[in-house]
C-alpha cells in the first residue's frame, strides 16, 4: 500500500511539472519589487532637488531684477510677473519632470517580463517562475544602484551644462 502511495504521489508531482497551469505573479515579489522602485525614485528625486534649489535660487535673481526692480510695474504687477517666471521656467519644468520622464522604462520592463512571447510559450509553473525570479533579480539589482546611478549621471550632463 506505501509503495502504491508512493509512486502516486511521484507521478502527481510528475504531473505538476508537465501540466500548463494557470501561472500568477507573486504577490510578496510584486510588492516588494514596488517598494524598491519607489525607493530608487526618492533617490533619484534627492539628486534632482540640488538643481532644482539651483534653478530656483536663479529664478529668484531673474524676477527679482526683471519684475521687482522694474520701475515700470507697481506691486500687483510684478507678482503677476513673479508667478508668470516661477510657472513657466522651462528648465524648472524639465527638472520636475525628469524622474517621470525618465525611470517609467525601468519599471516598464519589468512588467514586461512575463508578457513576452517566450514567457507565455514556457509550459510549466516551474519554469515560468524561474524566468520571472532571474527578471525580478535583475530589477531589483536596477533599482538599488543601477537606476539611481544612470539617471543621476544623465541629470549631471544635462542639468550642469546648461544654464
Amino acid at each position: 500500500m506505501a509503495e502504491h502511495n508512493t509512486e502516486y504521489f511521484q507521478a502527481k508531482l510528475k504531473a505538476f511539472g508537465t501540466l500548463s497551469a494557470p501561472w500568477y505573479t507573486n504577490e510578496k515579489m510584486t510588492r516588494e519589487a514596488n517598494l524598491a522602485f519607489d525607493h530608487a525614485k526618492a533617490d533619484v528625486e534627492f539628486v534632482l532637488d540640488k538643481y532644482r534649489a539651483e534653478r530656483l535660487q536663479q529664478l529668484d535673481r531673474i524676477v527679482n531684477k526683471t519684475c521687482y526692480k522694474n520701475k515700470k510695474y507697481n506691486f500687483l504687477q510684478a507678482q503677476k510677473c513673479d508667478e508668470y517666471h516661477f510657472e513657466n521656467d522651462y528648465k524648472l519644468g524639465v527638472i520636475n519632470a525628469f524622474t517621470a520622464d525618465h525611470v517609467w522604462r525601468y519599471k516598464t520592463e519589468y512588467e514586461n517580463c512575463t508578457k513576452t512571447d517566450e514567457f507565455k510559450a514556457l509550459k510549466t509553473t516551474l519554469e515560468k517562475d524561474q524566468v520571472y525570479q532571474a527578471c525580478h533579480d535583475k530589477f531589483m539589482d536596477q533599482c538599488k544602484e543601477g537606476i539611481k546611478n544612470d539617471l543621476s549621471a544623465r541629470a549631471k550632463e544635462i542639468f550642469e551644462s546648461s544654464d
